[in-house]
């Protein structure tokens, strides 16, 4: 399908705009009043809109908008901001039988909002537990050995673990974000922001602590192969698994069958390759992402200022050809 055959093409033209950072707030307030409300009346939505973002409304500059005469006052910008909005598509607006009028948020705005605030947010995004979460489903459903339990956590520990191996991909790719940062960055409150605050909060304590401790791979990667392991070698375990699967979908017994092999064998596979093509090569990224922003911090307080890319980096020392991009 065509994605503008879904969202309105000018949708994210707000998010372009000379006062995308007024858009995003007013979005977000928007999510706010979303989770907060049923129905989300328009006034009400004004005035969350004008306690979140006063300041940054006053100080905005229209020059570039259409405003209407009696949207230049600060109750008359946040007017324009949710007609900009519904304008653009992001809401609907509509006037029910007691004539107030009300937002709706369509259902494509709500998951672009709540990815941005996820984004934004990275801190407060949901835990990085797959391992330790399909470990504890396959254990409760060989205990209980009922064949929906074990079907559901097959079914959930195939998902959790094509998610581990994509928030790994994404780790890695972040750290080389993060490494082109301290690059390019010529200032050191810069650097030390960067690193303390975002890269630690956003990769290290979400997701390589837990990885080392609550979601260790090497401590629960035996056991979880084990359970799947002992399941292959039990005909009948498997047997009435498939017979399960058949009665509740339109496949045929080879493909039920097949459906749920694959699922076995892509997890004890993967949890295989994790730790030698995924955690180990982060981890070695991380340390090397870690001694460059420790040696760019020194070669601030030695040269000051000006100490972007090559001048103060000798080619013969390996370590500095690794601050140089090198990761």
């Amino acid at each position: 399908m065509y994605l503008y055959d879904v969202i309105p093409e000018n949708l994210f033209s707000v998010l372009a705009s000379k006062n995308k950072a007024l858009y995003v707030e007013a979005l977000f307030v928007l999510l706010d009043a979303f989770k907060q409300h049923l129905k989300i009346p328009k006034d009400e939505l004004i005035s969350m809109i004008i306690s979140k973002s006063e300041d940054r409304i006053i100080n905005a500059d229209f020059s570039d908008e259409e405003l209407l005469e009696s949207e230049h006052t600060l109750s008359g910008k946040a007017h324009f901001l949710v007609r900009k909005l519904k304008n653009t598509g992001w809401i609907i607006i509509e006037t029910e039988n007691d004539f107030k009028e009300y937002v709706t948020v369509p259902s494509y705005s709500y998951r672009i909002i709540q990815l941005l605030s996820d984004i934004s947010n990275a801190t407060e995004s949901e835990n990085f537990t797959f391992v330790y979460s399909t470990y504890s489903s396959f254990k409760i459903a060989d205990e209980t050995h009922d064949i929906r339990e074990m079907i559901t956590a097959l079914n959930d520990g195939a998902e959790r673990t094509e998610k581990l191996v994509e928030s790994l991909k994404s780790v890695y790719h972040s750290i080389t974000y993060y490494n082109q940062l301290l690059i390019d960055t010529l200032n050191v409150n810069n650097v030390l922001h960067s690193h303390y605050d975002r890269y630690q909060e956003e990769i290290v304590s979400r997701i390589m602590r837990p990885l080392k401790i609550k979601d260790s791979v090497p401590k629960y990667k035996i056991p979880i192969q084990q359970i799947l392991k002992k399941w292959l070698v039990e005909d009948e375990t498997i047997e009435a698994l498939v017979e399960y699967l058949k009665a509740n979908n339109d496949s045929d017994y080879e493909e039920c069958r097949n459906e749920i092999l694959r699922k076995i064998y892509f997890i004890i596979e993967t949890y295989d390759s994790l730790e030698k093509d995924f955690i180990s090569v982060i981890d070695r990224k991380n340390r090397r992402y870690t001694q460059a922003t420790t040696q760019k911090n020194r070669l601030f307080d030695k040269f000051g200022s000006n100490c972007k890319g090559k001048s103060y980096l000798p080619a013969e020392k390996p370590f500095f050809r690794t601050f140089r991009g090198n990761l």
